[in-house]
């Protein structure tokens, strides 16, 4: 198994009651970062941003699958959950960028924006004038000056009003996925929403964790079971699919092991009430 992938899984009591349950479960991830060693440790070249950003984000991902997977087998599901969300969230990115290398600069450029609000939230923070040097400080805002109508929206069409936009694209994360089709769609409700309100401050992440006892109000301590099981089925599912994109964008012919790798997935967790059948193939990894 590559070492570079492999999270370090420790012996708890969740441990092996995960293993336990799922026995077949260790050898479909064994396998799983054996194909993330394929498609991910090669020698490339590109001059194409939108490659390279594609590629390291989905690089990124099998990352945030292994600290999930050491989160969830650990008994921290609320906490693999919200991995799951970042994760979904770059796969998605991934994926739109290679269907649109039109768009990469203005992905890149987006740094520029992000430099300035941090910039600006420290002198807010700290109510001084500045916290750069004066001549970077005036550096930055000149930079931010060059791109700032690529990410100005109209806020108000009949005052007028404007504002920077709160991401490099005027398009929410959905919609993205809805253009990118090939089954992250389909992804985005267990993927991202559901995850998003542990990761925020909603009603629905202090339900989470609360019970009532013999008519007490508790904090619920113990492992997250359910949410370790659901963070890893579908981070496994979402995995396979960044597998799946990148193997076709990049022609790595790798088609027959990721069927493989599809039914193991199917296999491992089989004791699960989570539906884990992934999406079909996209037509053009079917074809080939």
């Amino acid at each position: 198994m590559p070492q570079q992938f492999v999270p370090p899984l420790g012996h708890s009591e969740e441990t092996r009651y995960f293993f336990t349950t799922y026995p077949k479960a260790a050898d479909a991830l064994d396998r799983l970062y054996d194909t993330c060693e394929k498609v991910f440790i090669r020698s490339s070249e590109s001059d194409k941003p939108s490659e390279r950003l594609g590629f390291f984000l989905g690089r990124i991902c099998v990352e945030e699958f292994s600290e999930l997977v050491l989160l969830a087998v650990n008994g921290y599901g609320i906490g693999a959950l919200k991995i799951l969300r970042t994760m979904y969230e770059r796969a998605v990115h991934a994926a739109y960028l290679f269907n649109h290398p039109e768009l990469a600069d203005l992905f890149l450029n987006y740094n520029t924006v992000h430099k300035r609000k941090a910039h600006n939230h420290l002198k807010k923070i700290f109510g001084v004038g500045t916290v750069l040097p004066p001549k970077d400080a005036q550096a930055l805002e000149d930079d931010f000056k060059t791109i700032e109508l690529d990410y100005t929206e109209v806020v108000c069409a009949t005052c007028g009003t404007k504002r920077v936009q709160g991401s490099w694209t005027k398009l929410d994360l959905g919609s993205m996925a809805n253009d990118v089709d090939d089954g992250y769609a389909e992804l985005y409700y267990d993927c991202y929403y559901k995850p998003t309100l542990q990761t925020h401050t909603t009603v629905a992440s202090l339900e989470a964790r609360m019970s009532v006892v013999d008519g007490v109000l508790t904090f619920n301590d113990g492992p997250q079971r359910d949410q370790a099981r659901t963070a890893i089925v579908h981070g496994h599912n979402l995995l396979l699919k960044v597998l799946e994109t990148q193997n076709s964008y990049f022609q790595l012919g790798e088609e027959s092991v990721l069927m493989e790798r599809q039914k193991e997935f199917i296999s491992a967790y089989a004791a699960s009430s989570i539906p884990v059948s992934p999406p079909p193939p996209s037509s053009e990894s079917a074809g080939q």
